[in-house]
């Protein structure tokens, strides 16, 4: 049977050569095996492993040889894992780590620091549950690849507990060195305080749309009332009638009516006839009102008790993720 012509191990045929082929043509068989597996693994200049799995229960230093391992850590408590000290050659070791149950892992490289989405750190806490992290070297240092999202992001969450690789964002302090992940992407060793708030974009100042009740309008800035009481100021310019109505008025008298004047006093016997009808002269009565707040004034009306000013709101956990 003829050589087969192949350049990746899918291309080799396993049946050949075949029972009678010259003994001869073992060497080109060989050959092709070589040249196959050369092109097929262009790289490989260490072994390579095939994954596998480990539990972990304890500190552990690896080696090496872990490269290409996924460890299952388990540890009712929190335990370290060191990462091994490798050399330019090793480059494109990983491991991977998970925590199935228990506290936390704690993981540190044999020196130096681990660059990761926050930078370098001394050492990347696992503690979520169920959610890898992988250690890659590249010959001269650690980089670390998590899933689950952005360390020091914030996140709602219905659940009555907190789950593991969080915090409730109730202004609390935390241990900066553990949580060295998030201290780098904060800054600072507390955390902000949204118990009873609701959130809205930066403005820094720029859109003027937090202008009104903040100090500041940047990251962290705080604002805002769930109720309020009214001022004179805040009223919008207003009138309160008064049922009070005071025209200028007159009273109608009569007087003797005689010709050319009016009767005569005391007894006389100049001939007068009938009466004429007359006014006073006209006036305000004067009338004032006097109520509550003085002369003038109308009686006060209302409470002025607190109002509600909050949206309609639903409450939930205000998260952030701390590793």
């Amino acid at each position: 049977m003829g050589l087969e012509v192949s350049s990746y191990i899918s291309g080799l045929t396993p049946s050949w050569p075949v029972s009678g082929d010259p003994k001869n043509q073992g060497d080109d068989h060989i050959r092709l095996i070589k040249s196959v597996l050369q092109t097929t693994f262009p790289n490989a200049l260490k072994p390579f492993r095939l994954p596998s799995a480990t539990v972990l229960s304890a500190n552990t230093t690896l080696t090496s040889a872990s490269d290409n391992t996924f460890h299952v850590c388990v540890a009712g408590t929190g335990i370290q894992v060191t990462l091994p000290a490798l050399a330019g050659s090793d480059a494109g070791w990983q491991v991977r780590m998970m925590k199935q149950s228990g506290a936390y892992v704690n993981v540190v490289p044999a020196s130096g620091a681990l660059a990761s989405q926050v930078g370098s750190t001394p050492l990347i806490r696992v503690e979520q549950l169920c959610q890898p992290a992988t250690f890659i070297w590249d010959g001269g240092g650690w980089y670390v690849w998590k899933e689950g999202g952005v360390i020091g992001e914030t996140m709602n969450f219905d659940g009555p507990a907190v789950p593991a690789g969080f915090f409730t964002l109730d202004g609390s302090a935390y241990n900066t060195t553990a949580y060295c992940e998030l201290f780098a992407v904060l800054g600072t060793g507390t955390l902000r305080d949204k118990r009873g708030r609701v959130e809205a974009g930066v403005d820094n100042g720029v859109t003027g749309r937090l202008a009104n009740g903040f100090g500041a309008s940047g990251n962290g800035a705080v604002g805002g009332l769930d109720y309020h009481v009214l001022t004179t100021a805040e009223m919008p310019p207003h009138r309160h009638s008064a049922a009070i109505y005071d025209p200028s008025h007159f009273h109608p008298y009569s007087d003797a009516a005689v010709p050319g004047g009016q009767k005569p006093n005391g007894a006389g016997t100049s001939p007068w006839n009938g009466t004429q009808l007359s006014n006073t002269s006209a006036a305000v009565t004067g009338v004032r009102v006097n109520s509550d707040g003085g002369l003038d004034t109308t009686y006060a009306a209302g409470g002025g008790a607190l109002h509600t000013i909050v949206q309609p709101t639903i409450v939930t956990q205000k998260l952030i993720r701390a590793c």
